[in-house]
């Protein structure tokens, strides 16, 4: 027996309510080992006959209800009772998890939208056996009431606004289910508390539709019902309204015009509002991660139908490689958001991205193509790429820099490009058409094959009049694909002017925000290799950021000279004053005088080929190996040309940023005979394909076999160009996604295809969503983890981070279903890791509301699971742990943290009733009360505090240090 303990049998009576009540103990006995015996239940009291031998606080649970936990504080003889102490653990989260998790849930709910149902079947996922969730999701909410009108009587003025006013709610909770994924109102359940209050009154959703129409445009077909629910004995109604989920080749749907203003100023939605479903939250969509979700295909969906594998994960596409010299994606927020809500704009389909050169306007338009080339929005079929290169812009007004290819010069020449792209041969397209027969040719095959066009570089175009002629033809072409029941197609220019564009047309590029640009200065100068130290001090940041006007291409440029032993101030001190061609050529000059003559003869072979390899190169520069590997180094030592992976049977690719391409006429200038080397890289091209084959006529007959559904014809042709190409990797990936288009698909081929792509260096932006893809259709979870984990080789994006939570989900799920609970629920946590460490190094942008959805989920099953698992007092720590595990990962609900609560309190009632004093334990209640402590001040920091649960947390906080602070009195000497 613990010393200080009150021995005896404690006797008394505990009358109802108990606030301020005492009993008076027995005499003392001889000590008694044991648990409470159930509370013998009298007429107006509760007698009791315990043994607390070994406490100094304990509990008992009053059959008096409510059920009631009382606390006997022993102090000599006497037991005092007191009621300050909470309830036991509650069913907020149950304690017996139902025997389906909480994946297999959603999905079956997400069934029943698909399929429109409205019967007892919705009833029950929702109220399950008459008890409402404690929680509102994605898929459904409850709602006391609805707005209607007054039986048998006209409403009076005050009761018509508030009907008004009431209703702009529920459109405003029906346009936000049905852009993200459908979804249930519950009609007749109490908020606080959560319970059935019931409704039996009908609704006018004709109504409802007519007001979403006239506030969107969209065709909304809700559908209301009642139903009854049974609830103990009796029965209740209520309503259910059912809102559908909008299909994936229509735009997300946008209000033109205000709500109803509220007497405080208060309205439902704002003209321009795209609201979507955010877990329990109807919201403006206003990041890029909101709009690419809303506007995806495919990411609306919790199932993913088998038949759509392959067909529309990504878009056909001529985007190239990536620049080497590129290493990631910086900033550009606003402008990425701006743009996904552009696309949804029906009325402005042609943007210009204007600015100066060097700002990152290129920049900004690929990561947008590859956005949506992985997300294959609006129903387009083929993102196309042109740039005019003719010559290259830089920050100076009047110099630029001559290229080394053109995909057009004027209007008549990038039509004929388009054309080609679209899937004509150049046979085909007649010489001596005029450029209103172009563009009727382009208008009919836009309207086939809708496609986002970027047209880059505009402003190479000689003059002015040649610019703004082209943008207007764009204008006309992209204009006349609106009408028609297909989908639109849209076009992006990027140019150095506004080129007479209207303001919603014109989108300003400017150099990088401060903080933005600080992450790009010091990811480009690691990526160089550069330590920390150089980038000298604040001020030096600022300076050079004034000097760059936060342009990317300028500040690379002077890591460039830093790279070459200039410090950061003296850098700068050498830029002051120049821009445009002097800067580059001033930077890179540098470079160049730090070359050998034979290795600036490599160096523009390399400009002239742009990527090749050793073999070749040592052909065209008839250098001897050691000379040969002598330069390579040299070059590579100054970032001037990458290797990437083996050719078979020619060692590495070679490849040379483009930035340094741009300055091949400076590099051509120290050379003494340049015109036989042009010759002789000429002469090894002719009639030899590229390495990296150009794809664009296989990729054209593939797509056209696919449209007239001719998948094993398109099979054949893509097996027959792989079998004559077996190094391309572009063509394998192709190849594997040609084995998903055929009925039945073959996964297996596929996926041999899809490794063999990537073991031969394809950079496809399709391929790891392909692949993944693969994988779920084969059921193969660890292998989608490993191919993630390929992904991740170079840098994991928020897809590759998506696909492997969602492996670790599906490996919870079957060890959930095999009931093997403790696996299932250490997958959850592996998710919901792999999640919080991406948005932790920002890499979940691009899949932010799934990514946030999929750890909510995951950390609530979690949680339930170890609930389970720890059915005994002694190990309901565990539980608490849980709840603080999701707590650090951002899932803070209220019914979570008081569920982990009352687990830290039943865990330490548990310790007060062992025979030893546990020191241990009471230093873990020590340690576990300061980590309540900050959850109470993160949670009165959150924009609305939850004063309730505030109260909540800081009386049981207190209480719990007040029984420890007791137990510890009874320290043994």
């Amino acid at each position: 027996m613990r010393p200080g303990g009150c021995a005896g049998i404690v006797r008394g009576i505990v009358r109802h309510p108990i606030r301020g009540a005492s009993a008076l103990a027995g005499d003392p006995v001889a000590r008694a080992a044991g648990e409470f015996p159930t509370p013998v239940r009298g007429k107006n009291a509760i007698q009791f006959n315990v043994s607390p031998t070994t406490l100094r606080q304990t509990e008992i649970r009053s059959t008096l209800p409510p059920s009631h936990v009382m606390r006997l504080e022993c102090e000599s003889q006497e037991c005092r009772v007191s009621d300050t102490f909470l309830q036991p653990p509650t069913q907020m989260i149950p304690d017996n998890i139902p025997t389906d998790s909480a994946i297999t849930r959603r999905r079956r709910l997400y069934a029943m939208i698909r399929k429109e149902e409205l019967g007892d079947q919705v009833i029950q996922e929702l109220i399950p056996n008459g008890q409402p969730h404690e929680y509102e999701k994605q898929l459904w909410d409850y709602k006391s009431e609805l707005p209607v009108k007054p039986d048998n009587r006209n409403p009076t003025e005050t009761e018509r606004k508030q009907i008004e006013l009431k209703m702009a709610e529920i459109v405003k909770d029906a346009v936000s289910f049905y852009n993200s994924y459908g979804g249930y109102l519950l009609i007749g359940v109490s908020d606080s508390p959560r319970q059935i209050s019931g409704w039996d009154k009908g609704f006018d959703c004709d109504e409802l539709n007519k007001k979403i129409k006239g506030a969107t445009k969209h065709t909304v077909d809700c559908h209301f019902v009642t139903r009854e629910v049974s609830i103990g004995a009796g029965a209740l109604k209520i309503g259910l309204l059912f809102i559908p989920q909008r299909p994936d080749d229509k735009s997300p749907a946008q209000f033109l015009k205000d709500a109803p203003q509220s007497d405080t100023g208060r309205k439902a939605y704002k003209d321009g509002d795209i609201l979507f479903r955010d877990g329990h939250e109807c919201r403006p969509a206003r990041t890029a991660d909101e709009l690419t979700f809303l506007c995806s295909q495919r990411r609306r969906h919790f199932v993913a139908p088998k038949d759509e594998v392959g067909f529309t994960s990504v878009l056909d596409n001529n985007l190239g490689s990536r620049d080497p010299s590129f290493v990631k994606f910086i900033g550009r927020g606003a402008l990425l958001s701006d743009l996904w809500r552009w696309l949804c704009d029906q009325y402005t389909p042609v943007k210009i991205l204007a600015g100066l050169g060097g700002v990152g306007k290129t920049t900004l338009a690929r990561e947008f193509a590859d956005d949506i080339v992985r997300s294959s929005p609006m129903g387009f079929e083929r993102v196309i790429w042109l740039s005019a290169k003719k010559r290259f812009y830089v920050p100076s007004l009047d110099n630029y820099v001559l290229a080394t290819r053109v995909d057009f010069s004027d209007t008549d020449t990038l039509l004929r490009a388009l054309l080609i792209q679209l899937g004509y041969n150049e046979e085909n397209i007649d010489p001596e058409w005029a450029r209103s027969a172009l563009i009727d040719e382009v208008i009919e095959a836009l309207r086939v094959i809708p496609s986002f066009l970027i047209i880059d570089d505009v402003d190479s175009l000689d003059t002015h009049d040649q610019q703004s002629e082209l943008f207007h033809a764009i204008l006309l072409i992209i204009g006349r694909t609106l009408d028609g029941p297909q989908a639109a197609s849209r076009a992006m220019l990027t140019a150095r002017l506004s080129l007479g564009a209207a303001a919603a047309q014109l989108m300003r590029v400017v150099g990088l925000e401060p903080k933005d640009f600080d992450e790009y200065v010091h990811m480009t100068a690691k990526s160089m290799g550069l330590p920390e130290t150089v980038l000298g001090k604040a001020k030096d940041m600022e300076r050079l950021r004034k000097v760059t006007e936060g342009s990317p291409t300028f500040a690379a440029s002077i890591l460039r000279l830093v790279e070459l032993g200039d410090s950061l101030p003296s850098a700068l001190e050498a830029w002051k004053g120049s821009d445009g061609e002097e800067v580059r050529r001033f930077a890179f000059k540098r470079e160049l005088e730090q070359l050998g003559d034979s290795q600036v003869r490599t160096l523009y072979v390399l400009c002239l080929l742009g990527e090749t390899s050793q073999i070749e190169l040592r052909q065209i520069t008839q250098s001897s190996d050691t000379l040969l590997r002598d330069d390579l180094g040299a070059l590579r030592k100054y970032h001037l040309v990458t290797l990437e992976s083996d050719i078979p049977g020619s060692g590495p690719r070679l490849r040379i940023p483009e930035a340094i391409r741009l300055m091949s006429g400076l590099i051509k200038e120290r050379l003494r005979d340049p015109k036989y080397l042009e010759k002789e890289c000429a002469r090894a091209r002719q009639g030899t394909p590229q390495i990296g084959v150009e794809l664009g006529h296989i990729v054209h007959r593939v797509v056209a076999l696919w449209r007239d559904d001719k998948a094993s014809d398109a099979l054949q042709e893509v097996e027959f160009a792989s079998k004559r190409n077996p190094a391309n990797g572009d063509l394998k990936c192709l190849l594997g996604r040609a084995f998903l288009r055929i009925d039945p698909p073959s996964p297996n081929k596929a996926d041999k295809a899809f490794r063999e792509a990537h073991g031969l260096g394809c950079q496809r932006p399709e391929l790891i969503g392909l692949w993944t893809e693969t994988k779920k259709l084969l059921g193969d979870w660890l292998g989608l983890i490993e191919v993630s984990h390929l992904a991740e080789q170079h840098e994991m994006n928020a897809d590759g981070v998506f696909y492997r939570a969602e492996a670790f989900g599906e490996l919870a799920e079957a060890a959930f279903q095999s009931g093997t609970l403790s696996l299932a629920a250490e997958h959850y946590l592996s998710g919901a890791r792999e999640i919080n460490d991406a948005f932790a190094q920002r890499r979940a942008i691009g899949r932010v509301p799934e990514l946030k959805e999929m750890r909510y989920s995951f950390m609530h099953t979690y949680v339930r699971i170890i609930t389970r698992l720890t059915g005994e007092r002694d190990r309901h720590i565990e539980v608490w742990l849980g709840v603080l595990d999701a707590f650090k990962f951002f899932v803070r609900s209220s019914g979570l943290i008081r569920h982990g609560i009352e687990h830290l309190v039943s865990w330490w009632s548990a310790v007060e009733a062992r025979e030893k004093y546990d020191l241990t334990s009471a230093n873990q209640l020590d340690f576990q009360l300061k980590q309540l402590d900050n959850v109470i001040s993160v949670c009165k920091k959150q924009e609305v505090p939850d004063d309730t649960l505030l109260e909540f947390c800081k009386r049981n906080s207190e209480a719990l240090a007040t029984r420890l602070s007791a137990y510890r009195k009874s320290l043994p000497a």
